[in-house]
């Protein structure tokens, strides 16, 4: 490898490793913060960069925010592989065991997520490309999730006779609402309500399952 190149390799080594520096500094700030709170020069003096730095690599906090968010899931959220050999019932049931033992998971990006959603309540800013990649991600859960329910309707292990594209929703939603809200709250749960919000979470999973199967 020539100087040239290994400077230039050098180069974006630092620039990967900056960027992951405001991506830190950010999930920290607003995991703890509502989004409205937290500006851009908070991440910068966070992560001791100027304001000037930070805009060559982020231009708006709702950007920076969807980064955050699509890196979580594309490095943290793992859909099962659906096997060939299962029936869809079966396939279904591993997707909801993969939920099951996420449950108590990166708790602090789930509460940035919560903020994420009281914030983004009417639209979303669909010009940026990010974005595009997050909405993308949420359509190939449904998507994944309507092909096993199609799957297990057609060898005869999930009943007839449902919407499909409603009832994908409904799982994925149920995941990303019940799910992370009541095990970001789960301490305060636990003390008001006498009942742990997992064992609630699990029946809720569980009672999907059994009204799915034929």
């Amino acid at each position: 490898m020539g100087i040239k190149d290994r400077k230039l390799r050098e180069s974006e080594e630092k620039k990967e490793l900056r960027k992951k520096q405001i991506l830190t500094s950010a999930r920290k700030l607003f995991s703890t913060h509502s989004f409205s709170d937290v500006s851009m020069a908070d991440i910068a003096n966070d992560c001791e960069i100027s304001k000037g730095t930070l805009y060559l690599y982020f231009k708006t906090r709702e950007e920076l925010i969807f980064h955050l968010i699509v890196d979580f899931f594309e490095n943290k959220i793992h859909f099962p592989d659906m096997d060939s050999d299962n029936s869809g019932y079966a396939d279904l049931e591993n997707f909801i065991d993969y939920l099951k033992k996420e449950y108590l998971n990166d708790i602090q990006m789930k509460h940035l997520i919560a903020h994420f959603d009281y914030y983004f309540t009417e639209s979303y800013p669909e010009e940026l490309p990010i974005v595009q990649k997050y909405i993308e991600y949420i359509q190939k859960g449904i998507e994944l999730l309507m092909s096993v329910i199609s799957k297990g309707i057609e060898d005869k292990s999930i009943k007839p006779g449902i919407e499909i594209r409603k009832t994908a929703s409904m799982i994925l939603n149920l995941s990303g609402s019940f799910g992370f809200k009541t095990s970001v709250r789960r301490n305060i749960m636990l003390k008001i309500q006498n009942t742990d919000p997992k064992d609630q979470y699990f029946s809720l999973l569980d009672l999907i399952l059994d009204s799915l199967r034929n």
